[in-house]
């Protein structure tokens, strides 16, 4: 009997996305619902509280493990009918629930987390360039600008989405940061102005490949009003900017092979993610996700599937990654309840169902729609041009479609 797949990760839109490129995937397992019906799939997700039921529940990555402990003998059913798992990351203790050990893609890698500081050891060792970084415990202020300049980014390990990073630019700013979170695990100096970037690194005893990369799009915002911390959220990836602004380097293809030979070294083999800055063309990395991350399924959705497809390497046979197309995703919410989860054209109105075959690419979008929260709805926008102008800021187009779709249907 042919086997087929259940997705379990954080966003049901991730799964979905990943069903274009593994055609039996039809079973899925999220932190959060969309606003979407459809008759080819299946979809579990978090409980609502029932004491807040107009509310969505906010979840985190760790909820990934509240989604197996909620579902765990669903999924031990689908796995006796033949089902495999292909997950965006699972615990151990998650494994432990879960009847199939033999078929969770990436255990390895899973069961290889490396904290900030040990990476950056073993970069600082093999010879990758990174920014200047010590670990900050019982450091002071002085010691830290003399070691790392006048501005601090200060990092707490198992973060995502850009939350558990913070800048500070004084004493004051540090003492406080200090006495209401803690010491930091990893303290780097701020390279300004450069381009937060993100790739995939597929290693096997024998062999290394490099993906496509990214631009990540992130918002820098205070922290607390009468503060200047600042702190980040991650919104989205641009792969075509990415080509656009930084296109093919040396430099950063020689600094990420040498990260990969790091890891097949120490025996860890399989899809791990890695974000780096580029600064004046050159390569500083910042951290590995031992993990799919948040461009693996728009980087599946977006190569061709009868090759390197980021899916496909995870199969038998795989031998490199095919170039991606000119793609990209944001993440955002806009003041309406009423939108449904599909394809839209360039005026906002609805033109297709998310299965739909990707009408005319360039001229429209596709929308993911979670369930409304009061009244909002949180969406996934992706688009198949250039999204980005700059780090961090979408460009006209895109500004223009999200009010076009806000005035069609608020």
């Amino acid at each position: 009997m042919k086997k087929k797949w259940l997705w379990v990760g954080q966003r049901l839109s991730d799964g979905i996305m990943y069903s274009r490129a593994l055609n039996d995937l039809d079973v899925f397992f999220s932190c959060d619902s969309l606003k979407c019906s459809s008759p080819s799939f299946v979809s579990y997700s978090l409980p609502t509280d029932s004491s807040a039921a107009n509310e969505q529940h906010k979840w985190t990555s760790k909820d990934i493990s509240k989604t197996v402990s909620c579902h765990a003998d669903t999924i031990n059913k689908y796995l006796v009918d033949n089902y495999r798992v292909f997950p965006y990351y699972l615990s151990s203790d998650s494994l432990d629930k879960i009847s199939c050990t033999d078929s969770i893609f990436n255990k390895n890698v899973f069961n290889n987390q490396l904290s900030r500081s040990v990476q950056m050891y073993l970069c600082t060792q093999s010879s990758v360039r990174t920014p200047r970084w010590t670990m900050p415990y019982n450091t002071n202020w002085n010691d830290l600008t003399a070691l790392l300049g006048s501005v601090i980014v200060l990092q707490f390990d198992n973060t995502s989405s850009g939350l558990g990073t913070f800048v500070v630019h004084n004493e004051k700013e540090y003492k406080w940061f200090c006495d209401f979170y803690g010491q930091a695990d990893l303290a780097t100096e701020y390279l300004d102005m450069g381009y937060s970037c993100s790739t995939h690194l597929w290693i096997t005893k024998d062999s290394i490949a490099i993906s496509p990369a990214s631009i990540q799009i992130i918002e820098c915002f205070n922290f607390r009003e009468n503060m200047g911390i600042k702190t980040f959220a991650f919104k989205g990836n641009d792969f075509g900017f990415y080509n656009q602004v930084i296109g093919a380097n040396s430099d950063i293809e020689g600094q990420l092979y040498k990260i990969a030979s790091i890891y097949q070294k120490a025996g860890i083999w399989g899809l791990v993610g890695v974000d780096y800055i580029v600064k004046d063309f050159k390569f500083y990395y910042t951290e590995t996700n031992f993990r799919l991350q948040n461009s693996t399924a728009l980087l599946s959705f977006i190569q061709p599937t009868n090759s390197g497809n980021i899916v496909n390497c995870l199969m038998p046979g795989f031998l490199e990654f095919s170039n991606a197309g000119c793609a990209f995703q944001y993440f955002t919410s806009v003041p309406v309840v009423h939108l449904e989860s599909g394809y839209y054209n360039k005026a906002g109105k609805y033109i297709g169902h998310v299965n739909d075959p990707v009408p005319n690419a360039k001229e429209n979008y596709l929308v993911f729609c979670n369930m409304p929260i009061a009244s909002t709805q949180q969406l996934r926008v992706i688009g198949f041009d250039i999204g980005c102008v700059g780090t961090g800021s979408i460009n006209e187009g895109l500004k223009k479609f999200m009010e076009r779709l806000v005035a069609a249907h608020g």
